[in-house]
């Protein structure tokens, strides 16, 4: 599960491995998605497995930011698209109907997502920062493949724009220390910037 999850978020260089020859080779419908493109390698995968489609026949949106309805609908299906227990149908009546209702009850579910992110006047279109990204993939990887996310050293010395609370430090440091995201430049981590469906896959 580990590999699998390093695969899904890092970029091309490391999402080469896990699917066939003839997958592979596979060319996509995306006219925005060229080959060279530091994310092409892992667009390709992610459509070719179904986790994410395009925003039309034609193009993908690379640089379109991510809301939490597409971010859980992305990793629900990654997650094989569980049966949710929906714990949380009461407070999520209003999203009956929408694509991301059985996904955003399953993070919750699970605590991949705090249900505050989508009530108290939030909504599953509210977009994600780079941060609240880590967070949710923090809860994952803990949550729901019940796996260690303890760190061996501090990664996070370098950088200028480390968040201060503890939480999230924990999983900005969990996240540099697998490899699974890196900083905006060697300084920087950019929490606050918001997160792009080429950065997600």
């Amino acid at each position: 599960m580990k590999r699998q999850l390093i695969a899904l978020l890092l970029a091309a260089a490391l999402l080469c491995g896990g699917f066939s020859a003839a997958r592979a080779a596979q060319e996509l419908p995306f006219d925005d998605v060229r080959p060279g493109k530091w994310y092409y390698e892992a667009v390709r995968w992610a459509y070719t497995n179904g986790i994410t489609s395009g925003t039309s026949e034609t193009s993908f949106s690379p640089h379109r930011e991510l809301s939490y309805g597409q971010t859980s609908m992305f990793l629900y299906r990654y997650a094989y698209s569980p049966k949710p227990r929906f714990r949380y149908a009461d407070a999520f009546s209003a999203f009956v109907g929408r694509y991301y209702y059985d996904s955003v009850n399953w993070a919750c579910d699970f605590g991949i997502l705090p249900p505050k992110a989508l009530t108290d006047g939030n909504s599953p279109s509210d977009k994600l920062t780079r941060s609240q990204f880590v967070m949710l993939l923090y809860r994952y990887a803990g949550g729901w493949e019940h796996r260690s996310v303890e760190t061996r050293a501090d990664h996070l010395g370098v950088y200028e724009d480390v968040p201060a609370e503890e939480a999230q430090r924990r999983a900005w440091n969990w996240a540099v220390e697998i490899g699974m995201i890196s900083g905006t430049s060697e300084t920087t981590l950019s929490p606050e910037k918001r997160l792009t469906r080429a950065e997600f896959v």
